[in-house]
């Protein structure tokens, strides 16, 4: 009987955290855990599972989780980068570039 808002800072604090622990070298493989994500939002509405998800987004005023995913991979490679830059002898420069060399679908990504 809580109110809308306090079950979807439950789910954003305690389900969130746990589905998004280690996203950022997830690459490009978040279908599944979005899916959760959306069964949890449309359970807090009282709605059933077939109900449009934009719909449910805009009801819940929340996002698809794909975006905090993207958020948080673009932190993770721009902390890569400024770790390269500052130290290029480093082994994950060079990793990095090995890598970039074989074509690695997850580092083109």
């Amino acid at each position: 009987d809580a109110p809308l808002s306090v079950k979807i800072d439950v789910l954003e604090k305690c389900v969130t955290s746990s589905l998004l622990y280690s996203s950022e070298t997830w690459g490009n493989n978040t279908h599944d855990i979005d899916y959760i994500y959306r069964s949890g939002i449309k359970t807090a509405l009282g709605v059933r599972q077939n109900v449009n998800n934009e719909i449910v987004y805009i009801e819940s005023n929340t996002f698809p989780l794909i975006c905090k995913i993207k958020k948080r991979q673009l932190k993770f490679w721009r902390n890569v980068n400024e770790y390269i830059v500052k130290y290029p002898e480093s082994a994950v420069n060079k990793m990095i570039q090995a890598g970039t060399l074989a074509n690695l679908k997850y580092l083109k990504y």
